[in-house]
């Protein structure tokens, strides 16, 4: 009877003994995982909770809209298997309000002659280097930006203020 208690007892300190290895495992690696997460949290910032802007290749175009595919991060940290990034294609409703422009390069603007370094530059206005566009001048294939009037966020229709054609 002794001996059958001892075994009991034996098997039930090594149990205890068992899981307290584990649970001594278990705090230790999510210590090393919380200090990796402070750590990379300085170079990758938790996710905004509201986005009003977007750019991506224009995939459709229809009478008052386009579709623009895009990637969006849906994970503040990076993984390997690239599942913190999410391609999505959302439709993108233009108005009368919707200005639609496409912005010279330095290049284009030197080409027009004007100077852009040095002593003899000069000032700039909004209309000499943005050339108005119309929803007729966006091809499918065309990188655009877009800045929409609310969040973005979670949706897949949103309403453009402004489009920047590239």
């Amino acid at each position: 009877m002794a001996k059958k208690n001892l075994i009991y007892l034996l098997i039930i300190l090594l149990l205890v003994i068992g899981c307290t290895v584990v649970s001594v495992k278990l705090y230790l690696v999510q210590k090393k995982a919380n200090w990796y997460e402070k750590v990379l949290s300085s170079f990758y910032p938790p996710l905004a909770t509201s986005l009003n802007y977007l750019s991506g290749r224009v995939v459709e175009k229809g009478a008052d809209f386009i579709v623009v595919e895009t990637t969006m991060r849906v994970k503040q940290f990076p993984a390997p298997d690239g599942s913190d990034l999410v391609k999505q294609r959302l439709k993108v409703k233009i108005t009368d309000q919707t200005q639609i422009y496409h912005e010279l390069t330095s290049n284009e603007l030197a080409a027009k002659g004007y100077v852009l370094y040095g002593p003899m530059a000069e000032p700039i206005s909004l209309e000499d280097y943005r050339t108005n566009l119309t929803l007729a001048d966006i091809n499918v294939d065309k990188d655009v930006f877009v800045l929409a009037t609310d969040n973005i966020r979670g949706k897949t229709e949103i309403i453009a203020s402004e489009i920047k054609v590239y």
